[in-house]
């Protein structure tokens, strides 16, 4: 959380840049996914940016912040890049090698 200087929690206002568009690859193809938003205040620690894998029923978190997470980290196939020049900032996911089916999720918290 964010507070002034008499000590009031701030108000944090998020504008997604990014639209929402549908991509097809082909077995092999790398993949490039991108989230951009604009913000007034942002902090990694406290409003962390997660990609998340939906696989019907079952959601599994891919990084946390800039690290990717098991069981993603040991395919050596998902690479996190986070770029902040406030009040923009776009954290991308970069997928290597080989085609699979998942829906991403963009959650600011």
């Amino acid at each position: 959380m964010s507070y002034d200087a008499a000590g009031a929690e701030l108000t944090q206002s998020v504008t997604m840049t990014t639209g929402s568009h549908v991509m097809s690859v082909g077995v092999g193809d790398s993949l490039q996914l991108d989230c951009e938003f604009e913000t007034t205040t942002f902090n990694l620690f406290d409003n962390p940016v997660l990609w998340r894998k939906t696989q019907g029923a079952e959601t599994t978190q891919v990084n946390m912040m800039g690290n990717v997470l098991e069981p993603f980290v040991a395919e050596r196939r998902f690479t996190v890049d986070f770029v902040a020049q406030p009040p923009s900032y776009t954290l991308w996911l970069h997928i290597a090698g080989q085609s699979v089916c998942f829906r991403l999720s963009v959650l600011l918290s």
